[in-house]
């Protein structure tokens, strides 16, 4: 069975922040369309929100450097929201978890990267 994935993008709490909800797996069938919506965007700050992912391979854990890369190029802010434990391993033992901004709710990414 392939991999999907939906992705909803909402306004943040405050003025020039953008969320972006992910359901389902970020994965080598589904980062093609998360690059897509994650490059379109032009918030100042974006923030990926994991709550409802169930799986990360190494293709998403790619996404999200190439995210991250073009973030930081364009002098904006990413964060990553709500991950769970799975996540948060697989991005320890690639050794890049320290080069994200990771929240454990959405509020207080909200609040920190204003």
């Amino acid at each position: 069975m392939a991999d999907t994935l939906e992705i909803h993008k909402l306004n943040g709490a405050r003025p020039g922040q953008r969320v972006l909800r992910l359901l389902g797996a970020l994965s080598l069938q589904t980062v093609p369309d998360f690059l897509k919506v994650a490059r379109a965007e032009t918030a100042p700050v974006l923030l990926v929100d994991f709550t409802g992912v169930t799986i990360v391979d190494s293709a998403g854990v790619g996404s999200l450097l190439q995210t991250m890369a073009s973030m930081n190029k364009a002098q904006r802010k990413l964060g990553l929201v709500c991950l769970s434990p799975r996540t948060l391993s697989v991005l320890e033992i690639t050794r890049v978890l320290s080069l994200f901004q990771v929240f454990p709710t959405l509020e207080e990414a909200q609040e920190k990267l204003g």
